[in-house]
């Protein structure tokens, strides 16, 4: 099928978030992966339109480009990006396309966000999603399953503030590895990475990242929930799945074969 997008703003006080939808429901779907992604470069590429199109097949599909990327306002560096600034971007855009309630596809990193939102809007949140998403990214006492700082700092700062629109084969061999042979995509992904934001804004959408922690959320997310787990994710242990299904009432998981 063919399905025509549908663009707009919505504002958040004084700024101004580009979201887009497509499709008719009567789901709706909102679909995010955070900052890493914007919905005009993600519609070029050929596996996501096919996605998003099937999606749209059955349901009305929302996405957004958060403050300070893509289309959407920038912001200063009194404004820094937080991850729990996401649930209110994520309310307000549900509000301008008169979206009463959706379900949450979260993918990788946002998924803390999306828990938090689902966790304290539970009347807006049908149901959600989660794909290879962590309550946290960082190990503590508590939490074995999560990288070090040292680690994690090491990862997202060389490929924010050295590969950053390039479409450096590192980064796709880390998180699309059967990609990484493919010149045409990697072009893609260095298109839309220098389309998302400039190299500063990555780290700080890297640090906020890293501050998140959405355990304490994890019992009060009344949703229907399905968490979506890679085997062999490099940088999703599969434990973090297991995590959250047992630590979200009633969450359904599905473990997927493949990196």
């Amino acid at each position: 099928m063919s399905v025509e997008p549908l663009v707009g703003y919505a504002r958040l006080g004084e700024s101004r978030i580009a979201y887009q939808v497509m499709g008719e429901g009567p789901v709706d779907i909102l679909i995010t992966a955070g900052y890493w992604g914007t919905f005009d470069v993600e519609w070029e590429e050929p596996m996501i339109r096919l996605f998003l199109e099937q999606l749209a097949s059955f349901a009305r599909v929302i996405q957004f480009d958060r403050l300070g990327t893509g289309a959407s306002d920038s912001v200063t560096s009194e404004l820094l990006p937080s991850w729990e600034g996401f649930a209110e971007e994520i309310r307000c855009v549900l509000d301008a396309v008169g979206s009463e309630r959706v379900a949450l596809f979260a993918i990788s990193e946002v998924g803390a966000a999306a828990m938090l939102f689902a966790a304290t809007h539970p009347e807006r949140c049908r149901a959600l999603i989660l794909f290879d998403s962590a309550a946290r990214l960082l190990v503590a006492d508590d939490y074995p399953f999560g990288m070090s700082r040292d680690e994690a700092e090491a990862a997202f700062d060389s490929s924010a503030a050295e590969d950053w629109g390039t479409g450096a084969v590192s980064n796709i061999r880390t998180y699309m590895p059967s990609k990484a042979g493919d010149p045409r995509f990697r072009r893609w992904v260095g298109r839309m990475e220098r389309s998302i934001s400039t190299p500063d804004m990555a780290l700080r959408y890297n640090a906020a990242t890293l501050a998140a922690d959405a355990r304490a959320f994890l019992p009060l997310i009344s949703a229907p929930t399905l968490v979506l787990q890679r085997l062999s994710a490099p940088t999703s242990p599969v434990e973090q799945g297991r995590f959250l299904a047992e630590h979200i009432p009633g969450a359904r998981l599905v473990e997927l074969p493949g990196g």
